[in-house]
Order: structure tokens, then sequence, then C-alpha cells
């Protein structure tokens, strides 16, 4: 985060962040930079990725940059490798329950809960999981956490003001056996009166 004088460095332990550094002004600008350079920051982005190896073992960041009054703020966040459906926690009930649904023929699933709880991760196991050689998969996604082979991925702010009933759509004119949306804001699509809570 900039401030007046340095950039300091926090990392997010758990749901707090934590001070790590300070790094002086005289370098801030030309470490910003690098950054941005080895992400694929351009003049008009302000996202990017950064794909390492460190010791063998595959790292991707998704870096984040804006303005801010002191300066420009840099977010790296580490994604983590996709894991199997089996490592993410569920009971054996609920795994069940989830692997039937996602094999179904037919029929939706829905995840919902709080922001950062493991949405994006569920959802990419999911997808690893299916025969997609053999499906076509669409996904539209606010931003790609990773790439997947066999899904064609867009992202939903490349399509303009675009809701979730006409991505539907799309994606069945592109003869989709699996549809995958990010986040879906369109309160018609699904009526009030048969959501179960």
């Amino acid at each position: 985060d900039p401030q007046e004088n340095e950039l300091s460095v926090r990392f997010r332990i758990g749901k707090s962040l934590v001070l790590k550094c300070f790094v002086p002004v005289l370098i801030v600008k030309n470490l910003v930079d690098k950054i941005k350079s080895s992400s694929g920051i351009g003049e008009n982005a302000n996202r990017g990725w950064i794909k390492t190896d460190l010791n063998g073992y595959k790292v991707n960041l998704e870096v984040l940059t804006y303005q801010t009054a002191n300066g420009e703020r840099v977010l790296l966040k580490i994604i983590s490798k996709i894991i199997s459906i089996e490592q993410l926690g569920m009971s054996s009930g609920q795994l069940i329950t989830f692997k039937d649904a996602i094999s179904r023929k037919n029929g939706l699933v829905l995840l919902t809960g709080p922001v950062n709880n493991g949405h994006k991760m569920t959802v990419y196991s999911a997808l690893e999981s299916i025969n997609r050689e053999q499906k076509s998969v669409i996904a539209f996604e606010k931003s790609h956490k990773y790439a997947l082979d066999y899904v064609n991925q867009l992202e939903i702010r490349d399509l303009g003001n675009s809701d979730a009933r006409s991505l539907i759509n799309e994606a069945i004119h592109h003869d989709a056996d699996v549809i995958y949306i990010d986040y879906i804001e369109d309160e018609s699509l699904i009526p009030v009166e048969n959501v179960v809570i």
C-alpha cells in the first residue's frame, strides 16, 4: 500500500493483514513497474498474471493495481493449484450429493455463500472432474483464475452488458453441455418464490 514516503508491504494471514516491511519511496516506482511488466499489465489495464516456478512448485500470482492518492497500489494474490473434489473438505454425504449433482445430464448447481469462501475452487474442481474432452463446456467468468483445457472461458466484462439469461442463451446456441456463470446479479433469472433457503 502506498504511503506518503514509503510503500507498506502487508500479507493477509487468515482474515487479518499483517505489516511485514516498508519499501523506500525511491525504489517504489521501479518495483511497481517491474511487477506490472512481468504480469503483462499495460497502460490501459489494471490486472495481469505472473506464472513462476519456485523450487519445483508452480505458482500463479494474480496482479491487481489501482491509483490511490499516494500512488499506485499493487495487490498480489497467490492462486492455489486446483485440487480434487475429494480434497475440498466436504463431508462424505455432501461429497456424494455434490458428485451426483454435477454428473447429471440435466439440472442446475447453485453455489452460494460469503465472498472468498471457496466458490471458485469448488467450481474448478468440479470442472476438472468431468470429462471435458467429450463435452462442450462454456464458462462466463468475472476473471479467470486458471486456464482449463477444453473449457471455453470468457470474461463477462468483455461481453458488455450481458445479463445471465442472454449468457445462457448464447451458450445454448453454441451447443454447450455444461455452462458455468461466475456471478449472477440478474434477479429475473430465478423467481424469488422458487428459491428455497
